[in-house]
């Protein structure tokens, strides 16, 4: 009895090692995620700030331009015009969705009861424009609630609807029901 109590304590004694070891290595992995985390939030941080100043400077330009010589650019012209601007808009979304990705990390999540029915009528009005612009027919059966984050969801809301409105099939009418 006594060898079968020592070979079972040298058993568990082997286990507990091994999974101290394990958790040793887990624990190390998580933190080498957790620095490579802050170092992408502050990558993405600094990446979006430093692209904020030419854009502002291409924002200004056009809104300079077309006050100066808007009324005389003919069509094409003012395409271009219209162009460059909604090019800047794009860009200064896109360097706000960086900004927000990179505090994904930083900021906690605030989980709540989220209608989605509401979280998708909020994005389709704030979305009307380019909406309407596209001709796409958009509509929705009944939503449920789920447990999220409300700013999280209207950010894939609005990137699902945005890339079915950017991304359709040459020469069709986009539709999402």
């Amino acid at each position: 009895i006594e060898m079968l109590v020592n070979e079972r304590t040298a058993d568990l004694a082997r286990e507990v090692a091994r999974t101290e070891a394990l958790e040793r290595d887990a624990r190390h992995q998580a933190d080498k995620l957790a620095a490579s985390n802050r170092d992408l939030e502050q990558f993405a941080y600094v990446a979006s700030h430093d692209l904020q100043a030419p854009l502002r400077t291409i924002a200004s330009f056009a809104g300079l331009m077309e006050a100066r010589y808007g009324q005389s650019l003919d069509a094409k012209g003012q395409d271009f015009l219209d162009a460059i601007v909604e090019g800047a808009q794009e860009m200064k979304s896109r360097i706000r969705d960086l900004l927000e990705l990179s505090r994904v990390n930083s900021e906690r999540a605030e989980m709540a009861a989220v209608s989605l029915d509401d979280v998708f009528g909020a994005v389709c009005r704030h979305m009307a424009k380019d909406i309407a612009d596209s001709g796409a027919h958009i509509s929705s059966g009944a939503l449920p609630n789920v447990l999220g984050d409300r700013k999280m969801l209207e950010q894939l809301f609005q990137n699902l609807i945005s890339n079915a409105l950017k991304f359709q099939k040459g020469g069709q009418q986009p539709r999402l029901d």
